[in-house]
Formats: structure tokens, C-alpha cells, sequence
């Protein structure tokens, strides 16, 4: 039987809606779904990136608490080294201070305690070095070569020694000195190398004398290598084979360093005594006033040295920084 026409015209109006309605809802269901996944996704991305913020900013904190901490450390460290350095030099002029408590210029060698400066490089950063001649005559403490900043090392040590000994004697404004007549002791701070000195020293009226003991031993001279042996002692030793020996001795007045002597023999008797020193040019007047006063008025030459007769005496300056002083006649070479 044929089904009416209203009735599939009805059945046709009536389904459309619900066509239309289902393609909705499946529409919509897809489009709530891809607004999700797309949320989620970009909610994970931000989740990322404030873990990696915060992490950064962990590491970022951490290593500017190291940091702050290793400026903490160095820096009590050049305190503690400051403090330490303080203890090198006394309270009285050019003398030691407690950091050397055991050692004493003047000691027998054999005494030193090198155990002492080893302990005092390592609170003070420097170089400690210990010299001997028998007896413990220099002790100097110098800059690390490795330090970057040693001007600012000396200038502070510069400030603080003329505090407690004075602004010392200058000539150059390289290196101050300062003396003490009372402990018969000196030093120097040279600004090259942060070089502090500490010496046993003789005033010049004991450095050189008439007597057989004299540090410069010009009575010597026309005596036999027998008693110019007994004046050296240990400090060195006479080669028969040769014809002059050398030895170090106290240096004189205001300077630096030990002074250096060369006694010349031939046929078993002095003929020469060669002595060189750095000093000042206030020392170096001093010397040939004691000079003078022992053996007279001097000659002076063209070039600035001096002259005495009897005994042959002969003053001149040494490399511009000392003099050098010679007893007797220095054979002439063949």
C-alpha cells in the first residue's frame, strides 16, 4: 500500500530538527574538547617555565651565597694577615717584634729557630728569611712575588712602622731607614719588593778603629796571614794556594746590608785591606770624620775621594751607593 504524500513530507519535517540537533551537540563536544586540551597544554607550559624561574633563582642565590662567603673568608684572612703583620716590628725603634718571639739578632746560628718564621710566613703571607754568618746578623721579610697588590701591602706597613719608630732617614724615598744606637740595631723598608730589613749594625766610631779588633782591620796591614787568620776565625778561610780571602761583617751606620771584606797577602804578609759597604751619604761623612779623627786630615781628589798618608788610607764612593775604603796598596795586576 502507497504511503500518502503528507505522511512523507511530515516524517521528513519532523527528522531535520533532530539532524540538526545532533550535529550540534556532536559540534559542540568536539569544540569543548579542543578548548581543553589547549588549556591544559599551555597550563603545563607555564608550569615549566615557574620551576625553571624558580630554580634559576635557587642557583642565583646559591652562588651569590658563595660568593659572599668567600669575600667573608679573604677578608678576615687579610685581617688575620694585617693583624700578624703588626707583630714583626716593635714598639722600640729597629727592633723585632713578637711574631720573631725566640730569635734575637746576635744569636749563634746553630740556635736559630727557623721553626719560628716558617709559623710567622704563614700568618703574615710573606716571606721570612733568616741569614747567618755564624751568628744571626740580618732577618728580612719581603712581599710574595705572587701578591698583586703589593704597594698597597708596603704603603700600609710603610704607614704603620713610621707610627711607632718615626718617618726614619730618605734619600731617595725608595727606602726609609732607621737606627738605634742604644740596641746597636737597624732597619730599612725598601718600597720595591715590600722589603723589610732588620740588622745588627756598628756606629762608626766602632766600625773602624786603631786596635786589632777593629771591624775594619787596618792594623793588619804589614802583618803576617797568621794573624789576619786569627781576626777572620770562622767567618772564613785562608786558601794557601791564593793570594786573598773574603769575608762579611757588620755594615756601618745608616744602610743596608753587611759589609764586605777582601784582605790581599803575598809572601805570607797583608799588603791590602778592601772594604765595601752600602750606606748613607750622612754616614759616609761620618766615617771620614772618624777617619780624620784617627789618623788626620785627608787629601781630597778630583773625583771626590779622600786621601790619607800614613797609614795608607784611600775613601771613595762604591756604585753610588756606599763607599769603599782601602788600607794599603792593591798589587797592580800583571
Amino acid at each position: 500500500m502507497a504511503l500518502p504524500t503528507s505522511t512523507i513530507v511530515m516524517a521528513v519535517l519532523t527528522c531535520v530538527p533532530f539532524g540538526l540537533a545532533i550535529k550540534d551537540t556532536v559540534s559542540g563536544t568536539e569544540t569543548k574538547h579542543r578548548d581543553r586540551d589547549s588549556w591544559e597544554s599551555d597550563s603545563d607550559d607555564d608550569d615549566r617555565d615557574t620551576d625553571y624561574d624558580a630554580e634559576y633563582a635557587r642557583a642565583q642565590a646559591a652562588t651569590e651565597a658563595a660568593e659572599a662567603e668567600e669575600e667573608r673568608l679573604e677578608q678576615l684572612k687579610t685581617e688575620k694577615q694585617s693583624a700578624a703583620r703588626r707583630t714583626l716590628f716593635g714598639a722600640e725603634v729597629a727592633t723585632l717584634g713578637s711574631g720573631f718571639s725566640g730569635i734575637k739578632l746576635g744569636m749563634p746560628e746553630d740556635d736559630m729557630r727557623t721553626e719560628v718564621s716558617t709559623a710567622l710566613e704563614e700568618r703574615t703571607g710573606m716571606r721570612v728569611a733568616l741569614l747567618a754568618n755564624g751568628t744571626l746578623d740580618w732577618i728580612t721579610v719581603s712581599a710574595d712575588p705572587d701578591d698583586d697588590d703589593t704597594y698597597s701591602l708596603c704603603s700600609k706597613l710603610r704607614t704603620e712602622i713610621q707610627a711607632a719608630w718615626g718617618n726614619g732617614i730618605t734619600e731617595d724615598y725608595d727606602t726609609r731607614y732607621w737606627i738605634n744606637p742604644t740596641t746597636g740595631t737597624r732597619a730599612s723598608l725598601r718600597s720595591e719588593g715590600c722589603v723589610l730589613s732588620f740588622e745588627r749594625y756598628a756606629a762608626p766610631k766602632d766600625w773602624i778603629t786603631k786596635t786589632p779588633t777593629s771591624m775594619v782591620p787596618v792594623a793588619l796591614v804589614g802583618q803576617s796571614v797568621k794573624k789576619l787568620a786569627e781576626h777572620i776565625g770562622t767567618r772564613s778561610e785562608i786558601e794557601p794556594e791564593e793570594t786573598s780571602v773574603r769575608w762579611l761583617g757588620l755594615g756601618v751606620g745608616a744602610g743596608i746590608g753587611e759589609a764586605r771584606f777582601e784582605a790581599i797577602y803575598l809572601k805570607g804578609k797583608v799588603v791590602a785591606i778592601v772594604t765595601t759597604v752600602n750606606t748613607l751619604e750622612a754616614t759616609r761623612d761620618e766615617v771620614i770624620e772618624q777617619l780624620t779623627a784617627l789618623y788626620g786630615k785627608p787629601v781630597e781628589d778630583d773625583e771626590g775621594g779622600y786621601r790619607w798618608k800614613r797609614p795608607a788610607i784611600t775613601l771613595d764612593d762604591y756604585e753610588g751607593a756606599g763607599i769603599r775604603l782601602t788600607a794599603g796598596t792593591v798589587p797592580t795586576e800583571e
